[in-house]
């Protein structure tokens, strides 16, 4: 895992300049403070071009209260894979694995919202079916009779580094386009742009070149089902 401090002082000695001590991380100005800067800016680039990258994906899982029928996204949340909601099997409750349906908002309004309410506070039966909520999390019918266990996956929100140890948010191989990003600002503030310009090409091919090693043909595939969330990274 690569460090914040790391990638700075790894352009520090491409462009010569003097590496960045810990202590003094947040306080640098001049060439430091730009290679900085150039490094957020290519992590922004890179989470705006594509932004449900495999290394996001993660799981959750979410235990249900019985009657309760709608739960909060995590809150690194930004989109959710529908297609990957299951119940998760239980002994003791005597429930195998079991995935679940995904319904629009308007079918549960109009089929079985009000079977729902009328079950509280015992709860219906076993879920079958997931909705989204508004956006803001999502539900289950029927609402659960017991503490049943929900697993799915969904797409977390890259995570913007601040501090010299901060973990930068990429696969390691794919750093070098931090380095290419970085680069480019550095020529432009030593007025070398045509340097400066065969940087920026190169950050930019690689993000593309990693958009397709990452996704290629798999892009429909990865994306069905998905519903984003508003982005706050």
């Amino acid at each position: 895992m690569t460090t914040y401090i790391e990638i700075v002082n790894k352009l520090c000695r491409r462009v010569n300049e003097v590496q960045v001590l810990d202590d003094q991380f947040d306080s640098v100005i001049g060439v430091q403070a730009m290679l900085k800067d150039g490094i957020i800016d290519t992590l922004d680039q890179i989470f705006q071009h594509k932004y449900k990258w495999p290394f996001l994906a993660v799981e959750a899982t979410q235990v249900l209260t019985i009657s309760d029928q709608q739960y909060p996204w995590p809150d690194d949340f930004l989109a959710v894979d529908w297609k990957s909601f299951r119940l998760v099997k239980d002994d003791v409750l005597g429930v195998r694995n079991r995935h679940l349906r995904n319904i629009n908002r308007e079918e549960w309004y109009s089929y079985y919202r009000d079977d729902d309410y009328d079950s509280n506070p015992s709860g219906r039966n076993l879920p079958e079916f997931v909705f989204n909520d508004h956006g803001s999390g999502w539900g289950i019918s029927p609402n659960p009779n017991q503490a049943y266990t929900i697993n799915y996956k969904y797409f977390r929100q890259s995570v913007r580094p601040e501090i010299f140890s901060d973990i930068i948010d990429l696969p390691k191989e794919y750093e070098y386009l931090l380095i290419q990003g970085g680069l480019m600002h550095a020529y432009l503030f030593y007025d070398n742009n045509e340097r400066s310009q065969i940087a920026e090409k190169r950050r930019d091919d690689g993000i593309a070149d990693m958009a397709n090693t990452l996704l290629g043909n798999q892009a429909e595939h990865m994306y069905a089902g998905v519903v984003d969330h508003p982005r706050n990274s």
